[in-house]
């Protein structure tokens, strides 16, 4: 057995790989949508490995994805990356293969985050010496009376009366509904805000762990094989607050808006953003909307905006020997980084046909 790192020639079977122990391949594990995914991140270095594979009689029976990321936390900044993608073949997983393909990504990465599901899962990186340093919740809200799990339509008149009949009963018993009023957005370009969420970021820092944000950064966020998106600013009361990613793109057949990201300077700024956030993508007739963030920023939106939880993974985290890094403070992480914009994507025949996300006119809920 081998470990390979991911190259354009061999990322097809990084793709069968998954096809054969999971059923299906996400979009960003196909051949074409691979090299955007892993090889165009603007913090990846082309002398460090961002996928492994172990290979064994010409196939891939194992592999570790990571997401190259800027760690924030204090006056720090340390080079590491969120785990992705990490799979063995049912038969090969009493051979150590998983943990050999873990230790050598946190030696390539001095700081890592891993997004896990399972208890399973979890209960692997513990061994390794994985912290829960916090949760980040999965929040869906649909739209459109339709099986968001199955992307079938639910368009029979008993379904679509018991939906109107609990929209109308979330509606009275959540009060807050909707956005709260003040918040304006305006749309901005990647680049032009370069600076300003690079300022954000170093600042939220002093008070919580992040990640920085960029302009290339968000440039290669919303700018994908099979989706475009477009960022905006957000203003109160002539102050701007903070910076929002959004994306539109097919899920099942129907059009799902994603809040791709948030930047902010303080904490208490990350609620009206992804409050201004949800009211921009329901201006464009969207059939559901999602979003993955810290539980702290999710819990209260959750509350009173009609959402659901899915899911509350904890963020296990590695830290490489020798180096001293703040984890007392709380986390403030949104999983675009990871890719889970990109999940489940409707893959049209031809690349670069998706939906593009937003039309760019701003709105204002003041």
């Amino acid at each position: 057995m081998e470990f390979l790192p991911l190259t354009a020639e061999n990322n097809a079977a990084f793709a069968d790989l998954f096809q054969r122990e999971k059923g299906q391949v996400r979009a960003h594990q196909m051949p074409a949508y691979a090299t955007w995914s892993f090889m165009a991140q603007p913090f990846a270095r082309p002398d460090i490995p961002v996928v492994e594979m172990a290979w064994e009689d010409g196939r891939a029976i194992g592999a570790m994805g990571a997401i190259p990321q800027i760690f924030l936390t204090g006056q720090q900044e340390i080079p590491g990356a969120f785990f992705v993608d990490w799979l063995v073949e049912a038969q090969q997983r009493r051979r150590n293969i998983g943990s050999q393909l873990i230790l050598r990504a946190t030696a390539r990465f001095p700081v890592s985050a891993h997004m896990g599901s399972t208890p399973a899962g979890y209960a692997t990186c513990a061994t390794l010496g994985a912290r829960d340093c916090g949760r980040t919740v999965t929040a869906r809200r649909i739209l459109k009376p339709w099986n968001w799990s199955k992307g079938a339509s639910r368009n029979d008149p008993f379904t679509r009366l018991a939906w109107s009949v609990s929209q109308e009963v979330r509606a009275l018993t959540r009060p807050g509904l909707g956005a709260r009023p003040g918040s304006s957005l305006r749309p901005v370009t990647p680049q032009e805000i370069d600076s300003q969420l690079c300022t954000f970021s170093r600042a939220l820092a002093q008070t919580h762990v992040c990640t920085l944000r960029s302009g290339p950064r968000w440039h290669w966020l919303l700018n994908a094989p099979l989706y475009q998106g477009q960022a905006y600013e957000v203003s109160r009361g002539g102050a701007v607050i903070g910076y929002a990613a959004l994306v539109i793109a097919r899920r099942g057949g129907r059009r799902i808006g994603s809040v791709a990201d948030l930047c902010v300077a303080q904490i208490d700024h990350a609620i009206p953003v992804l409050r201004a956030a949800i009211t921009e993508l329901t201006r464009h007739e969207v059939d559901g909307i999602t979003f993955t963030i810290s539980e702290e920023i999710a819990t209260p939106v959750i509350a009173d905006m009609g959402f659901e939880q899915q899911s509350s993974p904890m963020m296990g985290t590695w830290l490489h020997d020798g180096y001293d890094f703040t984890l007392a403070r709380p986390w403030f992480m949104t999983m675009a980084e990871n890719l889970s914009v990109t999940g489940g994507l409707d893959v049209p025949g031809q690349q670069g046909s998706g939906d593009a996300a937003v039309d760019g006119r701003g709105t204002s809920d003041s």
